[in-house]
């Protein structure tokens, strides 16, 4: 495992001209699947409890954040515009879209980033990332998308493949008081548990973001995940949608492609 860990490491850094990022992409789901044969690659992106009808009957769910989502989604602004100006299909089933690297501005753009330029560019003050309007339309918008594939694409431009290895470089370096990396979690200790819950593989992970947990009905988005996991580590979290935090969510969705989405999730009561 340490020499895995060593390798990708290496190749994390730019300057190795061997490396692609389709290269990293089959290592990381070859890694996967070599280790758990009998596990098809699409299981990943699937909750690790048992959210059968019975087993969420008397837990709260996310449907009034779903309800909404929805509501917000279709509004009309005070020009009489909506998010359907801004995103195709009327913001329905568009959650693969994202992340995308955009050339022209030469940086990696998310579902949240443009939520909040669709409000701007209909003069509509941008909604905090991690307000409850925010994580409602997130909520709706990835409901929406469930089952779609993960298809992020790789422009042909030095400027995408320099944020992709900026997040991978991001995913394997040692961070905090802790000196661990996200790999050393959700890589070498992927689907063991840890204080009751299971640590989630690197695959699948961004695809069940963001969560409900049922037990303080609170919503965790993507990056706040990401912010979570370098708390653990006593490391300095970044601001949400940060360019530190865009390029790890793009480098994550790109090793994840082929894999369909099962966002939102929800992470079920104890009691």
């Amino acid at each position: 495992m340490f020499i895995y860990i060593t390798t990708l490491l290496l190749l994390a850094l730019p300057m190795v001209a061997s490396a692609t990022p389709e290269d990293d992409q089959q290592q990381l789901q070859n890694y996967f699947l070599n280790k758990s044969p009998e596990t098809p690659l699409h299981s990943y992106a699937s909750d690790h409890h048992n959210l059968n009808n019975a087993h969420l009957s008397a837990q709260p769910t996310y449907t009034h954040l779903n309800q909404l989502g929805q509501k917000l989604l279709s509004a009309s602004f005070d020009n009489g515009r909506s998010y359907a100006y801004c995103f195709r299909s009327n913001g329905i089933s568009i959650g693969s879209d994202y992340p995308y690297f955009d050339v022209l501005s030469s940086q990696v753009r998310t579902l949240a980033m443009e939520i909040n330029q669709c409000r701007e560019e209909n003069h509509e003050t941008p909604y905090a990332y991690d307000s409850p309007e925010m994580e409602a339309i997130l909520i709706h918008m990835m409901e929406t998308s469930r089952k779609n594939i993960v298809n992020v694409i790789m422009p042909n431009d030095k400027a995408a493949e320099q944020a992709f290895y900026k997040g991978k470089q991001l995913f394997f370096s040692r961070r905090g008081q802790l000196d661990m990396a996200c790999a050393h979690c959700h890589i070498d200790h992927a689907s063991k548990r840890y204080s009751g819950d299971i640590i989630p593989p690197a695959l699948g992970l961004p695809l069940r973001m963001p969560r409900y947990n049922s037990t303080n009905e609170e919503v965790t988005t993507l990056h706040e995940r990401f912010n979570e996991c370098l708390s653990y580590t006593k490391a300095s979290p970044f601001s949400l949608q940060s360019e530190e935090l865009r390029n790890l969510e793009f480098y994550l969705f790109y090793v994840n492609n082929n894999l369909p989405f099962n966002a939102p999730s929800i992470k079920l009561s104890t009691k």
